[in-house]
């Protein structure tokens, strides 16, 4: 897996997908210029897509062009919480190989010269780092 700074948009429009089929139990694998999401929608039915690096970015890109066009959007919490993750796995220069949805939060894990890194963010936590982001945003749009 080749590491990119993309993370953070492009786990964002996945959690944009997952927000619209109404998804849980997700998990999200890398594999070679690909992305693999398996989740069960409310009514408990398995769905599975394969997304290729290039069209998600596309598929973000086009987003980004219309959400000066239509209502905004409040995101969901796929959106925030993969979103959030991705921010994070950028800051630290992480290729994620998988994302699992677990108890109440997402596990992911990636290989390292020294084996497989693993860590645990809580959903609550990635709700108050998105909240925070925000209002840091916010702050530095109104003090230009």
């Amino acid at each position: 897996m080749h590491l990119q700074s993309t993370w953070g948009p492009r786990l964002r429009t996945l959690g944009a997908l997952l927000d619209a089929g109404k998804a849980a139990h997700v998990a999200i694998t890398q594999g070679p210029n690909r992305v693999h999401v398996h989740w069960h929608n409310s009514q408990g039915l398995h769905f599975r897509t394969c997304h290729s690096l290039g069209g998600l970015d596309q598929l973000q890109s086009n987003l980004r062009r219309g959400r000066g066009t239509r209502p905004r959007r409040v995101p969901g919490t796929w959106e925030i919480w993969l979103r959030v993750l991705g921010q994070q796995l950028d800051e630290a220069a992480i290729d994620p190989a998988e994302i699992v949805d677990e108890q109440e939060g997402l596990r992911w894990s990636a290989a390292s010269a020294e084996g497989t890194v693993s860590n645990w963010r809580a959903g609550h936590d990635l709700l108050e780092e998105d909240h925070a982001r925000v209002c840091c945003r916010q702050a530095l749009a109104t003090a230009v």
